[in-house]
C-alpha cells in the first residue's frame, strides 16, 4: 500500500470505476485508486452542498491538498456510496426546519426555536444577514456557530411559522 497523503497531488476528475473508499482500523477514510495509490482523506467538501449534495465531492488530504473531485456518488460502487453518504451526513448536518416556535431578539442577536426534520432546535443568529432566500421560497439560515438550518418550502410552515419568518427576512 502506498500512501501518497503527503506528496502534491494535481486535481482532476475521480472516474468512479477508478477508486474504492473504505474506513482504516482508526476509522479514517481512505481513498484507493485502481492502480493501488491510497490516500488518507482529512476532508470531504460539497461544491453545491444544497442544491446538488451528492454531486461534485472535493476530496483533500492531510496537507489541505487537492486529490480530486467526484462527480456524483451514486456512481460509486454501493459500500463506497455508503461510505461515502455516511461522511458526508456527518460533515454536512443541515436540519429542516419544519416549524418556528419563537424567534427573539437579544441584545442584537436572534434566538431562534424551531422543530426540524432532526427534532428541537434553539440556536442564535447574530445578523439578520444570516437569513437568506435562496429562491422565492426557499430560505437558509446560518446560526452564531456557522452551522446552517434549511427551510426548502417556506409554504409547507404553518402560518404563526411564516409570520416569525417573515418578521426576520
Amino acid at each position: 500500500m502506498i500512501d501518497m497523503s503527503t506528496k502534491s497531488l494535481s486535481t482532476g476528475i475521480l472516474e468512479p470505476d477508478n477508486i474504492r473508499l473504505h474506513k482504516d482500523e482508526l476509522g479514517n477514510l481512505r481513498l484507493k485508486m485502481k492502480d493501488e495509490t491510497e490516500y488518507q482523506i482529512q476532508k470531504i467538501l460539497r461544491v453545491f452542498p444544497i442544491t446538488m449534495p451528492w454531486n461534485y465531492i472535493v476530496f483533500k488530504d492531510a496537507d489541505d491538498e487537492e486529490i480530486g473531485i467526484l462527480r456524483n456518488v451514486n456512481e460509486l460502487d454501493s459500500g463506497s456510496a455508503r461510505i461515502l453518504k455516511e461522511e458526508l451526513e456527518k460533515v454536512y448536518f443541515i436540519p429542516k426546519i419544519t416549524k418556528i416556535y419563537d424567534i427573539k431578539e437579544e441584545f442584537g442577536v436572534l434566538v431562534w426555536k424551531t422543530e426540524t426534520d432532526k427534532g428541537p432546535r434553539r440556536f442564535d443568529v447574530i445578523s439578520r444577514r444570516e437569513v437568506k432566500k435562496v429562491s422565492r421560497d426557499h430560505v437558509l439560515i446560518k446560526d452564531g456557530d456557522g452551522n446552517l438550518y434549511d427551510i426548502p418550502d417556506i409554504k409547507k410552515l404553518d402560518q404563526r411559522s411564516l409570520i416569525l419568518l417573515d418578521s426576520v427576512i
